[in-house]
């Protein structure tokens, strides 16, 4: 049985109820085809905690258990920032694919990295046998990493070129960036450090819990059909020219994946 302190488990708690709340509206509103990698990752979520609240586990039970439940929760990850690439760039193929097939040559080259990093660590320790938790920790920090840059760079797209997205698709990607980069920042922070501190995990749990609801309520069936144009503000001639240029690498990548 998970032990926490007071605080974290009301905490814990309550995002919980708003994970599971927030997997039944998609369910309900039918979004839950649509975000298919999101919906297994909030219902996965809920699970994993509830197990881990109600069955009592000794040392290395848990261990095991928790090693597994964030294998899968890593996988989860991946297939989420996928899923996001996909639906950001549906009317953009060629862009898409180059995108996707450049994030698995990236989450490869960083697991590569992180284990030869991990070997040359072990190596300067060779009666210490390197640890099933000592090569996921490192595999994650290496998928985190690649992620956290991945996102930032579709975030800048966003940010600078003027496309027309659903509304649900738009607050997802922003709310979802925040989620995300808040949670590596605190894998990121436990794999360096080796600890949690206290008041950084209580602060992302907050944040957390912001996201959870801002999804809830803005997460609605209507906003698949209303649009919206992100990206900075343009005159018309320029967001004209970057449409046009967009449209441009799009095809050339499009034909080049064809060949």
């Amino acid at each position: 049985m998970l032990e926490l302190p007071k605080a974290e488990w009301y905490l814990l708690a309550a995002i919980t109820l708003l994970t599971g709340v927030l997997a039944a509206k998609l369910f309900y509103v039918g979004l839950a085809g649509r975000y298919r990698a999101f919906t297994v990752f909030l219902v996965f979520s809920v699970a994993r905690v509830v197990v881990m609240g109600v069955v009592k586990m000794d040392a290395a039970v848990y261990r095991h258990f928790y090693i597994g439940t964030e294998l899968v929760q890593l996988v989860l990850y991946v297939s989420m920032v996928v899923e996001l690439y996909r639906l950001v760039f549906e009317q953009y193929t060629g862009i898409r694919n180059v995108a996707v097939w450049t994030l698995r040559g990236a989450l490869a080259v960083a697991l590569v990295i992180s284990f030869l990093s991990l070997s040359a660590d072990m190596g300067g320790r060779k009666h210490v046998a390197m640890s099933l938790l000592d090569g996921f920790m490192m595999a994650e920090r290496g998928v985190i990493s690649t992620l956290v840059l991945v996102l930032v760079a579709m975030t800048g797209f966003l940010a600078y070129f003027p496309i027309t997205l659903p509304v649900n698709l738009v607050v997802h990607s922003g709310v979802f960036a925040v989620y995300f980069l808040s949670k590596s920042a605190l894998i990121l922070y436990r794999n360096v450090v080796g600890t949690v501190d206290r008041g950084m995990s209580l602060s992302i749990m907050v944040l957390a819990g912001m996201c959870l609801c801002t999804w809830i309520v803005l997460l609605r069936r209507r906003g698949e059909a209303l649009s919206k144009v992100v990206g900075r503000p343009w005159n018309r001639s320029e967001e004209e020219r970057l449409i046009a240029q967009l449209k441009g690498v799009n095809s050339a990548l499009a034909r080049m994946t064809r060949e």
